[in-house]
């Protein structure tokens, strides 16, 4: 039997009651919480078992929805989850980019319910159950599993602005999971904790990384930013870090990023070195390892993949 979570604000409650009697009437169960606990550690232990034993998602989208804390909570844990999501649009509203990437279900036209449609999807996906990779979250403490949250609505946030192909709700949860294996394995590791997980971030545009830095500093990183090659080899020359994060082009050259790679290295230093630029191309990747790089991309998640896995290969 299909388990479907109703997600939606509290304005929406009579739309969201007609979805649980449509879906219970095709022999789902449906978990609703009709607004009763929405407060303390119970209601949140509520909602994380209810979403946790699901097999499909389903949030009601509308204006008041988008901006309810409530609703961001419930949609960003189920994605942490690897659940499927399906926006149920029953207003026009602006949508967080990670939402506005899902294929919805239009429910505007109040003569033209699509309730057949929302059956058959909720329907599917509990065939596809099997295929989401699972996350366990229980072991982490509640700041912890604030931070994933935060994480996921972040890399979400970065994958969308993105080319990437890391677009969807499977994705989400790898990087979820990954994310959990490095808080836990930062708990453990003696060495991350003395370098703090400190990562040197060289980019004239800053403010283009914001998504990522989120979401990696939701898992224990810490950044120090730097806008060029002079500014990075100073920081470079005065303290360690964990790994260095550059861009390739900048104000001084089309190939920055090997020219403070090459420096480094000439100065003996082989902190573990990364270009996020432009290009995810084989050719790229290549040419970057030949020069001493242990990884280039352009994707955020295999970014964030890279630097996690490499950090718990030290240990």
């Amino acid at each position: 039997m299909t388990n479907a979570f109703i997600s939606y604000a509290s304005e929406d409650a009579i739309f969201a009651d007609l979805a649980r009697m449509k879906l219970q009437e095709a022999g789902m169960e449906v978990w609703l919480d009709q607004g009763a606990l929405r407060v303390g550690d119970e209601w949140r232990r509520a909602i994380d078992d209810g979403i946790s034993s699901c097999d499909v998602f389903l949030v009601v989208i509308s204006p008041k929805s988008c901006d309810s804390p409530y609703v961001t909570y419930e949609w960003a844990f189920a994605l942490g989850n690897g659940k499927r999501v399906i926006p149920l649009l029953l207003e026009d509203a602006v949508l967080h980019p990670r939402l506005d990437v899902l294929q919805y279900l239009d429910f505007r036209d109040r003569n033209a319910f699509p309730w057949k449609s929302l059956i058959q999807e909720a329907a599917g996906a509990r065939q596809n159950a099997g295929d989401q990779s699972t996350t366990y979250v229980r072991d982490l403490t509640v700041e912890q599993l604030n931070r994933l949250i935060d994480g996921a609505v972040s890399m979400a946030a970065a994958t969308a602005k993105s080319d990437s192909p890391h677009s969807s709700d499977r994705d989400v949860s790898k990087f979820t999971k990954t994310a959990v294996d490095a808080l836990q394995h930062s708990n453990e590791s003696s060495q991350n904790k003395h370098l703090g997980r400190h990562i040197l971030w060289v980019d004239d545009r800053p403010d283009n990384n914001s998504w990522e830095r989120n979401a990696f500093e939701a898992v224990g990183f810490r950044f120090s930013l730097a806008l060029s090659t002079d500014e990075a080899l100073k920081f470079v020359a005065n303290e360690q870090f964990a790994a260095i994060i550059s861009d390739m082009g900048r104000k001084e050259g089309a190939q920055e990023g090997y020219v403070l790679l090459r420096e480094i290295r000439s100065r003996g230093d082989q902190t573990p070195f990364f270009i996020y630029a432009g290009s995810n191309k084989p050719e790229h990747k290549e040419e970057a390892s030949k020069r001493g790089a242990q990884g280039s991309t352009n994707d955020p998640q295999e970014l964030f993949e890279m630097l996690t896995k490499m950090l718990s290969a030290w240990d």
